[in-house]
């Protein structure tokens, strides 16, 4: 594999066989996106662990937050009933818009933001429409924290952060949640960190951190991304399991608006990191170079 010169401010591409093949970073905590959404994801599955059974992917969100919120939008309370937690996982809560995007909220007041998303109109009935946006893991975060009784970044840090050597890291919040979907601090070596948890199936230095069985669902395949993308590389967003997305050749990753990736190939046992800092017209260089490293590391 030949890298003259990378694209992205940090790239780490690492062997389960062999450790480090690659390595250039910056030493610096960015703003992840999306990739926010994959964290979440393994705090669910941690909480799921500790609950016993009590909260699960099956958990009906309402119940937990009908006396939390007003939901001004009576209409939407019967599809609310309805709404499990892995279709806040999943993003088929029944949105036909897409919203919480950074964008659509600017002029928003992000105290209010959990009413906004409940009472936004759902169009279609919990499972039956998948819908990639910021709801669904902003209305999970929410769910687990009041779920909790306590602040649910504290519940991360104990029982995530910090048992992989993740220093406090910076969490923004809508009001008094995190955002779960997005603006997560995070530097190239805290991914590589929680990368090494989907590729030890959830088990960090010996220790058990995740179920296995968690961490396979967050990669499966659990919902097809109908849109008509022509998408041909690598990194094309065919799948959505708990999480991370799927693509072509069976690539798995979680990506941020950016240039910001977390790449499994899970056959040859390798990740890459990719982080870049805020230059947005290198987004499509940083995506079609690691499309070309992933074609080469697939090749040797």
């Amino acid at each position: 594999m030949d890298i003259n010169k990378i694209e992205m401010d940090s790239l780490i591409i690492y062997s389960k066989d062999m450790g480090i093949l690659f390595r250039e970073t910056k030493d610096e905590k960015i703003n992840i996106r999306s990739i926010a959404k994959f964290v979440t994801s393994l705090a669910c599955g941690i909480l799921i662990d500790k609950s016993n059974g009590d909260f699960t992917e099956d958990t009906l969100i309402y119940n937990i937050l009908k006396d939390k919120v007003n939901i001004s939008n009576k209409n939407n309370i019967s599809n609310l009933k309805n709404i499990r937690v892995k279709n806040c996982l999943t993003h088929t809560m029944g949105y036909r818009d897409i919203i919480l995007m950074s964008k659509d909220i600017r002029d928003l007041d992000k105290d209010t933001l959990l009413e906004y998303a409940l009472s936004y109109p759902l169009y279609f009935k919990p499972g039956e429409e998948f819908l990639y946006s910021n709801a669904g893991y902003y209305v999970l975060s929410a769910t687990m924290q009041e779920y909790l009784g306590f602040d649910l970044y504290d519940f991360i840090n104990e029982n995530l952060f910090a048992k992989i050597g993740i220093e406090n890291p910076s969490w923004d919040r809508y009001g008094k949640y995190l955002v779960g979907a997005s603006k997560l601090y995070l530097s190239a070596d805290d991914l590589l960190k929680l990368g090494l948890l989907v590729m030890n199936d959830g088990v960090y230095e010996g220790e058990s951190i995740v179920s296995s069985e968690w961490i396979e669902k967050i990669s499966d395949k659990l919902y097809k991304n109908e849109k008509d993308y022509e998408d041909q590389s690598n990194l094309s967003n065919d799948y959505y399991g708990y999480g991370l997305w799927t693509g072509r050749e069976d690539v798995t990753y979680a990506s941020g608006t950016g240039g910001q990736y977390l790449i499994f190939l899970e056959k040859e046992g390798i990740m890459i990191v990719a982080c870049n800092c805020g230059n947005p017209n290198k987004v499509p260089a940083i995506k079609n170079q690691l499309d070309s490293i992933i074609n080469s590391l697939r090749k040797e």
